[in-house]
């Protein structure tokens, strides 16, 4: 017998189902010859399998199988909702800087533009806004390119997840 064999308790458990070789089988047989306590681990092993197989069998409910099928559509549809709801985080992301480069831009050519003049005298007089200038100004202008960036964000998103559909529905 090899002196350096040793067991454990799934190599105990094939041994009760009778899962081993027959030279594996040899070698359980010889250990337990000389260690009594695994002896009585496994007559507590086989006294469970007759446990076991004592219990008696239900016979499942005769939607058992159309719930099973439900259950695992809704987590079906669920997993793909989830899949598909990561995918838009980049768009959200890029909204998110493209927004806060175009609030901070302003604000940082303000406060520059600031520091450079000198203070403004004041005057009583009434001021008039020129209409036809207002669309050349900054702010008016920053938001132009906020808008159009969001649009071709969103352009871009519809196009991307019409494209996945449809490469979906081939396959």
């Amino acid at each position: 017998m090899n002196n350096n064999f040793q067991i454990t308790e799934d190599l105990l458990w094939d041994y009760a189902d009778g899962f081993l070789s027959s030279e594996e089988k040899h070698q359980v047989e010889a250990f337990l010859g000389q260690h009594p306590e695994w002896q009585q681990r496994l007559q507590a092993i086989r006294g469970e399998q007759q446990a076991l197989f004592n219990v008696p069998m239900e016979k499942p409910r005769a939607d058992f199988a159309d719930r099973v099928m439900a259950s695992w559509a809704t987590e079906m549809v669920h997993n793909h909702a989830k899949n598909k709801a990561k995918g838009r985080d980049w768009i959200i992301i890029a909204i998110a800087a493209v927004f806060g480069l175009f609030i901070l831009t302003p604000i940082v050519v303000m406060v520059v533009a600031a520091l450079q003049s000198s203070a403004p005298e004041v005057s009583n007089q009434i001021t008039s806004v020129d209409w036809g200038t207002l669309a050349t100004t900054p702010v008016v202008q920053y938001a132009s390119y906020l808008g159009l960036t969001f649009l071709t964000l969103r352009f871009a998103e519809k196009w991307f997840t019409q494209r996945s559909v449809s490469l979906k529905a081939t396959v």
